[in-house]
């Protein structure tokens, strides 16, 4: 009978089930006649990742038993990992429980890369969606504090004054066809600035990417938006604060540089802003005079 070291792959000559000693590289090996043939890979080599087929396995996936490769898994805990399905991205109610209860872990959780970036625009949409609605009902049916001061006071003055939107050009139909694309593009416009922000503290190391899921997910602060009055500004306190603790968890960084990218870029536009006021003023307050006396303003 014929078997093979496993070892060197020489061909060795056995009468019967035992051990015996290879006469190339001497290796002493056990054949029995039952066992398998021995095979080229080793036997703690694992087999192709069973979800892309394409690289070779890491690890098995502890919920679902799959053999799992680095790129369709992530490491969840030591020697624990799970496929990319049974993230919580994949699944948005769950995400917005984990946002609602534990942020910090939640953003921790996030896959990287563009895995789920359909998830996350869809999130982001839906949620500043809603807090849209809100506060256009609340606009309709609450009277605006302004309203509300101008009534007690009852000043002639206001007399005229009208808070009425349907005089404003815009129909509701047009409001709201306009509505989700005003949404997209304000989404858009938030996660280009909170980039800057990260890129101008040496932050940023997951990409563009990693700051758009930060700040689609930063929007499950939209439903404070139920508050009368004050729901805005919680939204938007609440919205930074969720970006400064995601860019913190996603871009690796603290969570001192994450609010200073937060910030720079809102203190850049404060002072332009108040760069063009003095620029105004002193505009108003010099040439607009002299242009007067000499004669050539009509």
């Amino acid at each position: 009978m014929i078997t093979q070291c496993p070892q060197c792959r020489q061909k060795v000559r056995v009468e019967q089930d035992g051990n015996y000693r290879c006469p190339v590289c001497k290796t002493i090996f056990t054949f029995a006649h039952s066992a398998p043939p021995p095979t080229d890979k080793p036997a703690d080599v694992l087999p192709q990742c069973e979800r892309c087929h394409k690289q070779p396995a890491v690890a098995v996936c502890a919920e679902c038993g799959l053999f799992v490769c680095t790129v369709c898994s992530r490491e969840e805990a030591e020697e624990r990992r799970i496929c990319h399905q049974h993230s919580l991205e994949a699944h948005p109610v769950e995400m917005f429980k984990a946002l609602a209860r534990t942020p910090v872990k939640a953003f921790g959780s996030l896959v990287s890369g563009s895995q789920f970036v359909n998830y996350a625009l869809l999130y982001g949409l839906i949620l500043a969606g809603i807090s849209l609605t809100i506060q256009s009902l609340e606009y309709v049916i609450l009277p605006s504090p302004v309203e509300q001061l101008v009534t007690i006071l009852n000043v002639g003055l206001f007399n005229d004054l009208d808070f009425d939107m349907t005089n404003s050009g815009w129909s509701l139909v047009e409001i709201i066809a306009l509505s989700p694309l005003s949404l997209l593009v304000t989404l858009i416009m938030k996660v280009l600035i909170a980039h800057l922000g990260f890129r101008l503290v040496g932050a940023g190391r997951k990409g563009l990417t990693g700051t758009f899921k930060v700040v689609m997910y930063a929007q499950t602060t939209a439903l404070l938006a139920v508050i009368p009055y004050l729901g805005g500004m919680l939204y938007v306190l609440g919205e930074l604060t969720y970006i400064v603790i995601g860019g913190a968890k996603v871009h690796r960084v603290s969570y001192g540089r994450s609010a200073a990218g937060v910030l720079l870029p809102s203190l850049f536009f404060i002072l332009a802003l108040v760069g063009a006021a003095i620029l105004i003023a002193y505009f108003f307050s010099s040439v607009v005079p002299s242009i007067t006396d000499s004669g050539t303003l009509i």
